[in-house]
């Protein structure tokens, strides 16, 4: 009856530190999801950032090609309209 009792206790034991165990590998991986989804933020961030870069860089240069094609647009429409 005493071992059995001894193992009773010790499988109480185990089962604590299992539980303890358990716990705080939960908080690991909620640790780890956090950092996660940080540096998933960090991304967008520098890619929005980036876009906005790239968006305000090409805005002259369309703004020239499209003054370019208006001009040859009304170049032929004043070449027509002198005929």
């Amino acid at each position: 009856l005493r071992r059995l009792d001894e193992a009773e206790a010790s499988y109480r034991e185990a089962l604590k530190f299992h539980k303890i165990a358990n716990d705080v590998l939960g908080q690991a991986n909620d640790h780890r999801g956090l950092g996660d989804m940080s540096q998933l933020e960090d991304a967008r961030s520098m890619f929005e950032k980036a876009l906005a870069m790239h968006k305000k860089a090409h805005a002259p240069v369309w703004q020239g090609l499209d003054q370019k094609q208006l001009n040859i647009v009304l170049s032929k429409i004043g070449k027509a309209t002198q005929e």
